[in-house]
């Protein structure tokens, strides 16, 4: 929507007391408008980060509670002879304090929680929200219990002596809430648009790739957590000074399933689809009353039209009115893009097992083909880095040590006593048969997996036991063996997210749109393009990423790796499943990564390719290394000819 039309939508919104007299439907709207900002609150764990909250209606309560208590002032004794309590507080101080209550709130169970996600975060939040409502239920000398807090005090703002405005009235308070409303819609907007954002929405899509290249999970959706429930705590204010009573009843379950129907008919994940549902939620249920039909029909009529909405539209209204209006206007907008208004469905992006390119492809060609040769014959030559030269003109200072490194998974070893270094500069390959313990020996030095014995030391220092974010933050970037891609973002977005580690924005400067966050997000978005020239991606900048061919994801994995300034960069069978001439432009490619000082870490199965671009070959057999030396020497060492290709050829080529 352009800035012109959001205008007039604004101001269509504000005129709407001015115009509308039945103070009925204005107490409709202004309550459907608290909710709305609750919603909006949700979305931004539920349709940004992908985490399902169902106890939302805890912060909503919190900040009603809250903000009440603290405007009516209240006393509580700890012990006989031992009582705290404050003062009545102005009632903007006390919606203050509300917020900051309910932030701390989502901060605590955020930090724990988020330990145990999934389905097992939906049962704390719930238990979370029972919990709280049973506090406010039965801590009667504090929150009046099931009689309720009543004739809490409305907002008056203004300077003693001189003016006041109050809000006891309806309009008055619609365009408060009107205000507040379109205070959150923006926090959010600049929130998911910038870096902070797009990790949030990396975590959603794709958590192993986010992590690689530096994306700290813990720290964004907790932060995620703490501005939702702060928002949620704003609605809870504004609700208890509107109504002016507060009871246990605020904390049901109810509350937090009206979030949820308002996210998901509107279009999680998007903008506007909080308020889309809002208006829907609050605007049918009184349409059909008006009708002077029962009310049983009444709501069975609306929740016939709620699972028709999901069932037709799974995305939500939002996204197909918008998908409708691009298909009729041949308008792309962009909503891949990092600077689209709406987020996909989340989703990881698996492509499938890459075409068989026989043998060979597997490394078992070229094996055969060089131990044909005998001890004496060399391979064909092939176009090799120009980077630092062969290995003689490597620097021997070792970049990375493995020691003794070893990985079981249950009684089956996958690394035994594994030892080699990486050394600054070169290019090392790891080759081996399937199931040689290559992409575990990958896992364990990026942190994906704790090594049962052994350690991996990265220039002095020991990173075992480090997570994987921040094993990338120190310069170990990989790529995964299947085409792992944020797949429903845009090209663009993808190396934008990671950039991730070259950002320092704070949430704070965020939310205030300072101009020092612009002019960064300015500086990552022309080191993004940067990055898409130097892999050749620049003309796909807006498409999105599962749209690419299979050979392109391929190099767009590489450039997100690309895009985290590794010093260290394992490449996971990155050649798998490409073509020659795919091939050939990889090949050449890694001797351009060469050029800016990365030192590369490689495993593939196509031998022309490793042959062609390795300085030094380690072969692993049954998570065992059998073979360490030059491509040359590799080609004819025995033992990695039986690893390939059995006893008997092995025997032959000797």
């Amino acid at each position: 929507m352009s800035r012109w039309a959001s205008l007039a939508v604004l101001a269509a919104f504000a005129s709407v007391p001015l115009w509308l007299g039945n103070l009925y439907f204005l107490h409709v709207l202004i309550v459907m408008g608290i909710f709305i900002i609750a919603a909006m609150s949700l979305n931004l764990l539920l349709g940004f980060t992908g985490q399902l909250s169902l106890g939302h209606a805890a912060f909503f309560g919190i900040g009603a509670y809250a903000s009440a208590l603290v405007s009516l002032g209240f006393e509580v004794h700890l012990t006989d002879d031992v009582a705290v309590g404050i003062g009545p507080k102005p009632v903007w101080l006390a919606m203050l304090i509300a917020v900051a209550i309910a932030g701390l709130a989502g901060y605590a169970i955020g930090r724990l929680a988020f330990k145990v996600r999934g389905a097992y975060f939906v049962i704390v939040s719930i238990s979370f929200a029972e919990v709280v409502r049973l506090v406010a239920t039965n801590w009667v000398e504090l929150t009046q219990g099931p009689m309720a807090l009543n004739n809490i005090p409305f907002l008056r703002l203004g300077a003693p002596g001189m003016f006041e405005l109050s809000f006891l009235r309806k309009p008055a308070y619609y365009w408060l809430v009107l205000v507040a409303a379109m205070l959150c819609y923006v926090i959010i907007r600049r929130l998911v648009r910038s870096q902070a954002g797009r990790a949030m929405i990396a975590l959603r899509e794709n958590e192993s790739l986010a992590v690689s290249v530096g994306i700290d999970v813990t720290r964004y959706l907790v932060l995620a957590t703490v501005v939702s429930a702060a928002m949620a705590g704003a609605a809870g204010a504004l609700y208890a000074h509107y109504v002016r009573i507060v009871d246990p009843d605020i904390f049901l379950f109810i509350y937090t399933v009206t979030m949820v129907i308002m996210v998901i008919t509107g279009g999680k994940g998007t903008f506007a689809g909080p308020v889309v549902g809002g208006l829907i939620f609050g605007i049918v249920p009184e349409a059909l009353r008006a009708l002077e039909i029962e009310p049983e029909t009444q709501w069975i009529a609306f929740g016939l039209l709620m699972i028709a909405i999901v069932f037709l539209l799974p995305q939500g209204i939002v996204p197909a009115v918008r998908d409708w209006w691009e298909s009729h206007t041949g308008k792309q907008q962009r909503s891949a893009s990092w600077h689209g208004a709406s987020a996909p469905s989340p989703r990881i992006l698996s492509s499938p097992s890459p075409p068989s390119s026989g043998g060979e492809g597997r490394g078992e060609g070229s094996i055969r083909k060089f131990a044909a040769r005998g001890s004496t014959s060399h391979p064909d030559p092939l176009p090799v880095s120009t980077g630092r030269g062969s290995a003689g003109a490597v620097p021997s200072a070792p970049m990375l040590s493995v020691t003794g490194l070893s990985i079981r998974f249950g009684g089956l070893a996958a690394i035994q006593d594994m030892t080699f270094e990486v050394r600054e500069g070169e290019v090392l390959s790891l080759i081996g048969p399937n199931g040689a313990g290559k992409t575990t020996a990958f896992n364990a030095v990026t942190g994906f997996l704790r090594p049962a014995a052994g350690d991996i030391v990265y220039r002095g220092r020991s990173i075992v036991g480090l997570r994987p974010h921040a094993i990338a933050a120190l310069g170990v970037v990989r790529t995964f063996q299947r085409t792992s891609l944020f797949g429903g973002r845009s090209v663009l977005d993808n190396v934008l997210t990671g950039l991730h580690l070259r950002a320092r924005q704070r949430p704070l400067a965020i939310m205030l749109g300072l101009p020092s966050v612009a002019r960064e997000e300015r500086e990552l978005i022309s080191a993004a393009w940067e990055v898409l020239r130097f892999m050749g991606l620049e003309a796909r900048a807006h498409e999105p990423a599962a749209a690419l061919p299979y050979g392109e994801q391929r190099l767009l994995g590489v450039a997100i790796a690309l895009a985290a300034e590794p010093k260290l960069l394992l490449l996971d069978e990155p050649v798998s499943g490409m073509n020659p001439a795919e091939k050939a432009r990889f090949t050449a490619t890694l001797a351009r990564i060469r050029h800016r000082d990365i030192t590369l870490l490689l495993v593939e199965h196509d031998m022309r390719t490793v042959m062609g671009v390795s300085d030094r070959v380690i072969c692993l057999n049954h998570g065992r290394i059998i073979a360490d030396g030059t491509p040359a020497q590799i080609q004819q060492h025995p033992e990695v000819i039986r690893a390939y290709l059995g006893e008997r050829t092995a025997r032959a080529a000797g």
